[in-house]
């Protein structure tokens, strides 16, 4: 187990101290290990319920000007595998989860899936512990720089995809096609290049990403960047966030 000084240097990183260290050391605590009987599965559960109320809530507040559309969009990165694993990043907590051996020869602590719902799970963890006023102001931490940035900025909402589709019926009078190209890598970690096909089966774009969806968003966003290399000539004006659907 982790020592109480580890603990404790978790605990400064995440900004919040632990009544109960047994719920914080059951969120890091991945399924690999089998010598334990609880794990962090349950709490990731729990930890994406209580995420999903807080960014409901937070988004209503700061943009009802916003459809419902738009506000679970913004809802989907906000929660997405690839943010939440941003947000660990930036705490290191991959470098506290008890692991099993076959994870740790693996780098789990690297791996998005394994460290994102680690960090739902210690959401949870906060929550059973302090209530929800004090998983609020945890998550607050969290997320207000992105709030900021968000309403430092005039908003339309927007994926890559569905914008290249819009602009690829102008030119084109036709929906783009995406065709998986090359895979790469072990099952837990493969690297996707995708393919966007235009008119006469001609070859436009190719994206790469960890998903299919991210292999496709990045295709997307190369389309739109060719169409429009001087961002200022735009016939859009939008803010565009990279989208990835929760998992």
């Amino acid at each position: 187990m982790q020592s109480d000084q580890t603990i404790r240097e978790l605990e400064r990183s995440i900004g919040y101290t632990f009544l109960r260290k047994d719920l914080l050391r059951q969120s890091l605590t991945h399924s690999s290990l089998k010598s334990l009987q609880e794990n962090n599965e349950v709490l990731e559960f729990l930890g994406d319920a209580v995420l999903g109320f807080y960014l409901c809530r937070r988004l209503v507040e700061e943009f009802p000007y916003l459809n419902e559309g738009d506000l679970s969009k913004l809802k989907a990165i906000l929660s997405s595998r690839k943010h939440l694993f941003e947000i660990s990043r930036t705490i290191s907590l991959g470098d506290f989860l008890f692991l099993g051996k076959g994870e740790k020869q693996d780098r789990g602590g690297e791996k998005m899936n394994i460290t994102s719902s680690a960090f739902e799970a210690v959401i949870a963890a906060v929550f059973l512990d302090g209530g929800l006023p004090k998983v609020e102001l945890f998550l607050d931490r969290f997320f207000d720089p992105f709030f900021e940035q968000l309403r430092e900025k005039r908003i339309k909402i927007n994926d890559y995809k569905s914008e290249a589709q819009e602009l690829f019926q102008k030119v084109w009078g036709m929906a783009p096609i995406y065709l998986v190209d090359e895979e790469h890598g072990p099952d837990h970690d493969k690297l996707f290049t995708v393919v966007m096909v235009g008119p006469n089966n001609n070859k436009l774009v190719e994206g790469r990403g960890r998903t299919k969806k991210d292999a496709e968003q990045t295709a997307a966003k190369l389309y739109i960047q060719q169409l429009f290399p001087d961002k200022n000539r735009m016939d859009f004006d939008a803010f565009f966030i990279e989208f990835s659907e929760k998992e």
